[in-house]
């Protein structure tokens, strides 16, 4: 990295941004150094970005400004769960199949949907995608399923409940 190179890794004094903060970031500083009259080899460089990156990040820069470089926010249905029930639902499979009753301790897809009905008093029903590891969708797989509890191979390949 030149003198002139911006950090991104993270830093004990900074909290730990998510990959898509991480991106927005790079994008909000690159439309910093556009105004700036940077070029974008520039810019390539001191980011650590693809020049195609930055080729486009500039194409919608000029075109929309820099608020068209920032994070939009989600769309879609919203989750079913909040984050409090999530963690009650992280809880719960962690304590193990057999600790709710089954008689083999794993974890497939429709076990893991009677649980959040026990525990949560919600209903995971529809369409299943299969993410390792995950419960109910893609987007709280990561906060919720320990690794224990991933699903086993049968159910993991029929489709997933949830928000997604």
């Amino acid at each position: 990295m030149g003198p002139d190179a911006v950090s991104f890794k993270p830093s004990p004094v900074v909290p730990h941004l998510t990959r898509p903060q991480l991106a927005e970031a790079r994008r909000v500083r690159a439309a910093e150094l556009f105004d700036q009259g940077r070029s974008g080899a520039e810019i390539t460089r001191m980011l650590g970005v693809s020049d195609e990156s930055v080729r486009q990040w500039k194409r919608v820069w000029e075109k929309d400004g820099a608020d068209a470089l920032r994070r939009r926010p989600a769309t879609g249905r919203p989750p079913k769960l909040d984050d409090a029930q999530v963690e009650r639902v992280r809880t719960a499979l962690e304590q193990g199949a057999q600790g709710h009753y089954f008689e083999a301790d794993l974890w497939p897809l429709e076990r893991v949907d009677l649980v959040v009905e026990r525990v949560i008093g919600v209903t995971l029903r529809g369409r299943r995608t299969h993410m390792p590891g995950s419960c109910f969708s893609t987007s709280q797989a990561s906060r919720c399923c320990p690794r224990s509890a991933a699903p086993t191979r049968p159910a993991a390949t029929r489709l997933s409940c949830g928000t997604g």
